[in-house]
């Protein structure tokens, strides 16, 4: 499996800086494409729509993948855009899935995974 130019690259800042969150930003980076086959737009957008959680800016969406092991591998679109500089369009993505359907197809991945009920899954599941 071919990647991107860019996860080298990333690597290669992440010695040179020598910093444990760039480090752990581009493992997380890494994993992601690695489950997305080296493209983010094979990977699913999840919308919010209208989320529960207290953000005060409207959320912009998620990325998933499946890891190695069949587990969601979670990104949010604003984090994956600080990092790449590429903006996520929904409809170059794969597929689109709201967030209430992604909630209810992995309800009993998402009771082991968040701790709060009370609070937005996503955000306390995502990478």
């Amino acid at each position: 499996m071919r990647f991107p130019r860019l996860i080298f690259l990333l690597f290669q800042i992440s010695d040179k800086k020598g910093g444990t969150s760039v480090k752990k930003d581009n493992a997380k980076l890494y994993r992601f494409l690695q489950g997305a086959g080296g493209n983010w737009r094979n990977a699913i957008f999840i919308e919010c729509g209208s989320c529960s959680c207290s953000r005060v800016s409207p959320c912009a969406g998620y990325l998933l993948a499946a890891g190695a092991d069949g587990a969601p591998i979670l990104l949010r679109t604003e984090w994956f855009h600080e990092q790449t500089g590429e903006r996520v369009d929904k409809d170059e993505c794969a597929a689109v899935l709201s967030r209430t359907a992604f909630e209810s197809a992995y309800s009993l991945w998402l009771k082991w995974q968040a701790d709060d009920s009370r609070q937005c899954a996503l955000l306390q599941v995502v990478d």
